[in-house]
């Protein structure tokens, strides 16, 4: 399950927050990634009122008892690493093409395009846009 389905789960079956209120996106998150629950509370990570990160100097991390293990925390946050979204520029989204920003090049990682070919442009093909730009012997 992803996190927003463990917010519906939660929330389908009446569970409630702390506070009382409906399980979100944000509070599910929160809880997956609380280090508390493996034996390490750490205190003054961020500023009350701007929610600003603090000097890695002033966070204390402090041993509490462990509910769950490392082990399973780690894995954890391995899954959701996995299942989290890629932030990719608009004009990538919202491409024309099938795979405009999910195909790179093996050789150099760049950007890799439609191309076509034939009359009528029956003919497409994916081709690296580095090497159309700069000749095939760059790579």
């Amino acid at each position: 399950m992803g996190v927003r389905q463990i917010a519906a789960y939660l929330n389908e079956r009446g569970l409630r927050t702390q506070t009382g209120g409906r399980w979100g996106v944000g509070a599910v998150h929160q809880l997956l990634t609380r280090t508390t629950y493996f034996g390490v509370h750490r205190f003054n990570v961020s500023g009350k009122r701007k929610g600003t990160k603090k000097n890695p100097d002033d966070v204390v991390d402090v041993q509490v008892p462990p509910i769950i293990e490392k082990e399973g925390f780690d894995e954890v946050q391995a899954i959701m690493k996995s299942r989290a979204a890629q932030l990719k520029a608009p004009r990538f989204v919202t491409a024309p093409t099938l795979l405009g920003g999910v195909v790179f090049c093996a050789g150099c990682g760049g950007a890799m395009t439609l191309r076509t070919s034939g009359k009528g442009e029956e003919y497409r093909y994916y081709t690296c846009c580095t090497a159309a730009r700069q000749g095939k012997d760059w790579l």
